[in-house]
């Protein structure tokens, strides 16, 4: 699994947004034993589950059903699955899963609401409200 995101409340203002990402095999797993395993974009973890993945390289190691189920949370129409303007191998969503809570054809504003300045509140700043040391900051 690439992601495992869990929100556990449909009014929780969290999930996983991966935008112009490479998302491949190292060069050291070949494509022969590539094709012994099964490898995910992610699965829930909770029942509100949300990851957007955006404008990103899917390397050929993505299985072509995209996102995988877990057991314990079966709610798969409440999670938010987003895969948009994706390239690569991996990217062909044909083959993908058919959960309520799963969309490969979005307008750009809904995408807008998962960029870094929309999703965290402002681009400028967000890190400074957090209690983690910046780096090279005098705080």
């Amino acid at each position: 699994m690439i992601t495992a995101q869990g929100r556990e409340d449909p009014n929780q203002n969290t999930g996983i947004s991966l935008q112009n990402c490479t998302i491949e095999a190292a060069k050291e797993f070949n494509v022969t034993e590539r094709k012994n395993f099964s490898t995910f974009l992610g699965r829930p973890w909770r029942n509100y589950s949300r990851t957007i993945v955006v404008n990103s390289y899917l390397g050929d190691l993505i299985h072509p059903q995209g996102w995988f189920e877990w057991d314990q949370y079966t709610s798969l129409d409440t999670v938010e699955y987003i895969e948009y303007m994706n390239s690569g191998p991996g990217a062909d969503t044909r083959h993908r899963i058919s959960w309520g809570g799963y969309r490969n054809n979005c307008t750009e504003d809904t995408i807008r609401r998962f960029t870094a300045e929309e999703f965290l509140h402002g681009a400028d700043g967000w890190l400074e409200s957090t209690v983690l040391p910046l780096f090279g900051s005098s705080k």
